[in-house]
């Protein structure tokens, strides 16, 4: 049986088949919305936002994201970075930022003209305390020396403007003022503390009197053949106080005129004057206490322990 093509007659319209138009539809639909390039940045976030360093030469890495208008994040951007004001924080071009000095500053980071930035602040925390001059000797009563005192970080770098407390733990021997000043009460050995935060260091004080001065009581005498006459020498430092825990050496300058003991004790002996003398002659007599130099010890170095003479006047009884 043959098959008949039906053939249209002349302006006879042909139906198209309506699922070829909706997927017509929506494939030209979809080649509307397709993107025609790269993205411009539209903003730049730092991160961290802010920061705080509490030690000089710490480190902190900041990183930045490009994103576009509406907040996505757009890859493959690389950043400039830069620091405003210098001498707080150094920042490398990776992004690494180290304290340089106390104070604030805002890093930024730059792509395509658009920058992003965050805050820093270097405020330094007070890690240590450190006396400087520990091992302090004061030499005279009512002398005063100064504590050196420094704070440190965590990193070992001072901790400028500082106030510290200071507490003598000996006020029997040195007293300390609020800022730092040490005086000499009595001899001996004191311990003085110096805090700041919490944080604390101790330092040994020494007061010990260099004899300057010594007073012989009475400054002359006359004495008999064979009598005794007793001498006190009073020790003192430079500023006059005086010198109770140490004892001089005596010496009489002639021994076959008088000789004297240890305590100071004068006895006259003028075995050296005839038998019609009436005056005899005038003795050193010398109460010394350290470095010596023959008769002559009143000439001592620095005169830091010099010696008194005594005139002694001898009398001889008549045979």
């Amino acid at each position: 049986m043959a098959t008949v093509i039906p053939t249209p007659s002349p302006g006879r319209r042909w139906p198209v088949p309506r699922i070829g138009l909706i997927v017509s539809a929506v494939v030209i639909g979809t080649g509307c919305d397709s993107p025609a390039g790269p993205r411009a940045v539209a903003s730049v976030h730092v991160t961290p936002e802010t920061w705080t360093f509490t030690s000089i030469s710490d480190t902190v890495r900041f990183t930045a994201q490009a994103t576009d208008a509406r907040g996505a994040t757009i890859p493959g951007h690389s950043f400039t970075w830069s620091v405003e004001p210098s001498g707080v924080v150094f920042i490398r071009d990776d992004g690494l930022a180290t304290a340089f000095g106390p104070g604030s500053a805002t890093v930024s980071a730059t792509t395509d003209s658009v920058t992003g930035t965050a805050q820093v602040g270097v405020v330094q925390t007070v890690a240590s305390v450190v006396i400087l001059s520990a091992g302090v000797l004061v030499r005279a009563l009512g002398d005063s020396v100064v504590l050196y005192v420094v704070a440190l970080d965590a990193r070992s770098f001072p901790v400028a403007g500082t106030r510290f407390s200071f507490q003598s733990l000996d006020e029997n021997v040195v007293t300390v003022g609020p800022a730092g000043w040490v005086k000499a009460v009595a001899p001996g050995v004191a311990r003085v503390v110096a805090t700041a935060f919490e944080e604390a260091d101790t330092a040994t004080v020494e007061v010990h009197q260099d004899v300057a001065t010594i007073e012989l009581t009475p400054d002359s005498a006359v004495i008999e053949d064979g009598t005794t006459r007793q001498f006190a020498a009073g020790l003192k430092d430079r500023n006059g106080y005086a010198i109770t825990d140490r004892s001089p050496e005596w010496r009489v300058a002639d021994t076959l005129v008088a000789t004297v003991n240890g305590g100071g004790r004068v006895t006259a002996t003028a075995t050296k004057l005839g038998p019609t003398a009436v005056i005899g002659p005038c003795v050193r007599l010398h109460a010394v206490y350290g470095c010596s130099r023959g008769s002559r010890t009143y000439l001592c170095p620095f005169l830091t322990r010099p010696a008194v003479l005594l005139g002694v006047v001898l009398l001889n009884r008549p045979a």
